[in-house]
């Protein structure tokens, strides 16, 4: 089952640990869940979204100062994320806490990289 704050990794490689991805809705009706990407991030780069900032070490899985890149969320059918990392076909990581999924909504809310299609997801925040 896909609870708000699970993450993972698209993937079951070496490479696809490189970009760690959080579930930050709860299902909407049609059984979706909204997910946005970390990146790591450059301080130099005035083009990135800065909107949300996870520092090496607030999470098991940050090891690198890092940003959420919400210009490409993604909505997954709940169950089918839920098979992938069941399967072992993307990896699972650790989940993040109450705290701070609230803070990656907000930064969801405040970032104007954020697709207008990803906005109806907030009721579900």
């Amino acid at each position: 089952m896909i609870r708000l704050g699970d993450s993972f990794y698209a993937g079951n490689n070496r490479n696809s640990l490189e970009h760690l991805s959080i579930v930050i809705s709860h299902a909407n009706p049609e059984g979706l869940v909204l997910t946005v990407n970390i990146t790591q991030m450059y301080a130099a780069d005035p083009f990135q979204d800065k909107s949300c900032i996870l520092r090496r070490g607030c999470h098991k899985n940050i090891t690198k100062d890092s940003v959420v890149k919400y210009a490409r969320p993604f909505a997954f059918e709940a169950k089918k994320l839920a098979t992938l990392i069941d399967c072992d076909i993307y990896l699972p990581g650790e989940r993040f806490t109450a705290k701070q999924v609230i803070e990656i909504q907000d930064g969801a809310r405040k970032s104007e990289a954020l697709p207008p299609w990803a906005e109806a997801y907030f009721p579900y925040f």
